[in-house]
């Protein structure tokens, strides 16, 4: 968890619901990153069994920006941002962000977008030098 929560601020539990065009879920490493307005990254979680729950500030959330993609790379040197996400092959979710709802189904990210993760992972796979495998969850 990337939040490091401070005893003023408020904090809520949002829990978010990717889906998919034409597929139930995916066998991939799925991650959800939350960014302030201004692009910092203010959480992220991996997707597990079609749901992953984020603590956001309240003062945050309504102007957050939902952004839905395999493990983030290149990024363990510096902080990783909105702009830095968006030049990787990210779903960025549009959706209004309220005070009263504690869960959101996220609108379906399109086919070609997914199939792009699952190929990309795959190839990942097949051609990491070290023989260890990432990207696909296990059977």
């Amino acid at each position: 968890m990337n939040t490091s929560l401070s005893t003023n601020r408020d904090y809520k539990l949002i829990t978010f619901h990717p889906t998919y065009e034409n597929v139930h879920a995916l066998l991939a490493d799925i991650y959800l990153y939350v960014f302030s307005p201004e692009g910092k990254l203010i959480e992220s979680q991996a997707v597990r069994r079609d749901k992953v729950t984020v603590a956001v500030a309240q003062d945050e959330l309504r102007n957050a920006k939902i952004v839905i993609a395999p493990p983030l790379e290149g990024m363990a040197s510096e902080p990783l941002t909105l702009a830095k996400a968006r030049s990787q092959y990210i779903f960025e979710a549009e959706l209004p962000l309220g005070d009263a709802q504690s869960g959101y189904v996220l609108p379906p990210v399109p086919e070609v977008v997914w199939r792009w993760w699952l190929v990309h992972s795959l190839w990942k796979n097949v051609h990491q030098p070290s023989g260890k495998k990432t990207g696909l969850l296990g059977w």
